[in-house]
């Protein structure tokens, strides 16, 4: 088309990497299991396109999921959701753990939910975990100070509920932490090409953030430990699910308290890290971080001591400033500098003329 750059698909798209040939030998098992991938990981897929012609337009079958191995997107047939398959290890920490969180429908419960886990038949060692298809934390961004309350709320209460539980996460970083856009995008979106419909070549927005369903959640629990015995976890669940009363937390500080504290001040980093140092409303998340990050572990919050201190902040805020837009602290320090340069001109420029008036004066 004249006017639009350009370009010829590289060769080496035309052919499956090995990684890639794993997921085709699969793909049959896969839609027997009400799980369809797209068309490039189809037995009998050829390119849609020619290496010697040049196209405007990236072929769909062009698009390599490549973030792991382990890992692919794909439809469930049954409603059209996207989701992503990972193949695991029969019985690993990860798909065990995940798969005992899952059982518990409580709106406290954000680790990453296990839509579906079957056992690879002709490798009986390995297994497939069906999750939701999840982006991180700010794909599409933040947009005002009501979306990180939002945000805040929900991840310290999922904290809670994974030490109330027994569980030690490992690894809270901002890689481990997904939200789930479908809300976002009534239309879906491409899983690899994100700002694109499912066809991959017609643009997409998302609804604002605000008023939309999103849910965050905790992933990657390969570094996770559990604190207490199968049978203590059934009670602690029982107590945060209100028929039982029960209180782990009053248990004398050891190791796997460190480990909660440390699970705190690596999410404390992330608020750190991800909003406040990126947004300059958002000031009152800092005495929470403050107390989030603290070295020394006795006087670190836990994270039922960071959440009740959040609960008292978030009642603070007025409902007019939870709608107001985060304000990046990069343009920030750009307008300020803007307006202190433009206030010096002014200065000088009514400092010169009141100069040039006051000579008229005694001439």
């Amino acid at each position: 088309m004249k006017g639009r750059n350009t370009f010829k698909i590289p060769a080496s798209l035309a052919k499956l990497s090995p990684r890639e040939e794993f997921w085709r030998e699969k793909q049959h098992f896969l839609l027997t299991r009400g799980y369809k991938l797209r068309p490039r990981y189809h037995p009998d897929w050829k390119p849609s396109w020619n290496t010697e012609v040049e196209y405007d337009i990236w072929p769909e079958d062009a698009f390599v999921y490549h973030p792991r191995s382990y890992m692919i997107d794909a439809t469930r047939m049954s409603d059209g959701k996207l989701v992503q398959i990972r193949r695991v290890y029969a019985g690993d920490t990860e798909s065990s753990i995940c798969n005992e969180l899952s059982k518990y429908a409580d709106d406290k419960n954000h680790a990453i939910p296990v839509l579906d886990y079957f056992k690879n038949p002709t490798e009986p060692y390995l297994a497939f975990m069906v999750v939701p298809f999840l982006r991180q934390i700010d794909d599409p961004p933040f947009e005002t100070v009501g979306d990180v309350v939002d945000f805040v709320s929900q991840i310290l209460e999922g904290l809670v509920f994974l030490h109330d539980y027994g569980l030690v996460h490992g690894h809270c970083t901002y890689e481990n932490l997904a939200m789930d856009t479908s809300g976002l995008y009534p239309k879906g979106f491409h899983p690899i090409k994100t700002d694109m419909l499912p066809d991959s070549y017609t643009p997409v927005a998302p609804l604002p953030r605000s008023g939309q369903p999103i849910r965050y959640y905790f992933t990657n629990f390969k570094k996770s430990v559990w604190r207490s015995s199968p049978g203590a976890r059934k009670t602690v669940l029982s107590a945060v699910s209100g028929k039982a009363r029960h209180e782990p937390d009053k248990a004398p500080r050891n190791h796997h308290t460190d480990q909660m504290k440390s699970d705190v001040e690596m999410l404390g980093h992330v608020l750190q890290n991800q909003l406040y140092s990126r947004y300059s409303n958002l000031e009152f998340l800092k005495p929470l971080i403050d107390q989030m990050v603290i070295e020394d572990l006795r006087n670190r919050s836990s994270s039922k001591q960071a959440l009740i201190q959040w609960s008292t902040i978030k009642e603070s805020l007025s409902w007019p400033r939870t709608k107001r837009r985060l304000r990046s602290r990069q343009r920030s320090s750009v307008f300020r500098a803007i307006y202190i340069t433009m206030e010096s001109l002014l200065q000088y420029s009514l400092g010169g003329a009141l100069r040039w008036r006051a000579s008229l004066a005694f001439t």
